[in-house]
């Protein structure tokens, strides 16, 4: 009888251990899947930094996302300059429809503060229907364009600093359905 109990216990052990890892095993790659969990894929990393810099895309060639009604971007700031004024972080969600060769701005998101900024995208709404000037981190501040994306996206930034001292320290997510 005690080594059934002990056999017992060691296969309940053993579950849990395999289980526990699948759970923690699922989230590796950025995503929230299961019950009352959501499709957040990071886009980059957490950035820091405390130099102005302009136009940098930490990641060149983008990762492939599929969206294929909408799209939900997240730009959360945790730190922010302080101490003067002039300080803005520009955010630009870029898009490729040819694999990285060519980006395009549909989103551009400018702020001064820390917080947390939601971009959302129709994926079907109609697009234009002449060919589209190129902006590659030159959309208008504050400004979504609706309409079809391309498979592969990307973050671009500029920081700057003004008469303010410390650092930006920024998230960039998308939720695609």
């Amino acid at each position: 009888m005690c080594k059934s109990r002990f056999a017992l216990f060691g296969l309940i052990v053993a579950a849990l251990a395999i289980g526990g890892f699948v759970l923690v095993g699922g989230n590796a790659k950025g995503q929230f899947r299961g019950p009352g969990g959501s499709n957040l894929m990071e886009l980059v990393p957490p950035i820091t930094t405390g130099a102005a810099q302009t136009g940098i895309a930490p990641l060149p060639l983008g990762k492939p996302v599929k969206a294929f009604q909408r799209l939900l971007g997240l730009t959360k700031v945790t730190s922010a300059p302080t101490g003067g004024s002039g300080q803005l972080l520009d955010v630009y969600y870029q898009y490729s429809a040819d694999d990285g060769m060519t980006w395009q701005d549909f989103a551009h998101l400018q702020v001064s503060l820390t917080g947390t900024w939601f971009i959302p995208v129709s994926v079907i709404a109609n697009g234009p229907t002449t060919v589209p000037t190129v902006y590659d981190g030159g959309l208008g501040n504050n400004v979504i364009v609706q309409g079809p994306i391309g498979d592969k996206l990307r973050i671009k930034y500029s920081a700057t600093f003004g008469s303010s001292t410390g650092n930006w320290t920024f998230q960039s997510f998308v939720a695609p359905d």
